[in-house]
């Protein structure tokens, strides 16, 4: 799944990942992603941090919190263009795996899904 309030970041992040095969659903802010995730399994969640409605901390929380089995292992990875000290421990207490800054460099957006994607098999002992 891939969460963002701009269109154009969607965008450009569906054109990057439009040659691997896989199927993106997209929802514009946290509550939409919540919502979306309570009805549908991902095997990762690319969350935008900052977006109206519901934040992607806040969704993060959320999903977490769900009843859904995979709740606690998908991987959730942020894409934003924020930065600081304090980044890693607000995404690690909501339970964000990783974080890709924005603008997106590609073989980095590359590297961080396999990574995580291999991990998640790991945890599920696929």
């Amino acid at each position: 799944m891939l969460v963002d309030d701009v269109e154009i970041n969607r965008e450009i992040l569906l054109a990057i990942l439009e040659d691997t095969g896989a199927l993106l659903d997209e929802a514009r802010d946290g509550e939409e992603a919540v919502r979306m995730f309570s009805s549908n399994k991902y095997d990762l969640v690319l969350m935008d941090l900052h977006m109206p409605v519901m934040d992607g901390f806040s969704a993060t929380k959320r999903i977490r919190a769900s009843n859904r089995p995979w709740a606690k292992t998908v991987p959730v990875i942020s894409v934003s263009a924020e930065s600081g000290a304090d980044l890693r421990s607000k995404c690690m207490d909501a339970g964000i795996t990783g974080h890709l800054p924005k603008p997106i460099e590609i073989n980095a957006l590359f590297a961080t899904i396999a990574k995580n994607l291999a991990n998640a098999d790991l945890l599920l002992g696929a």
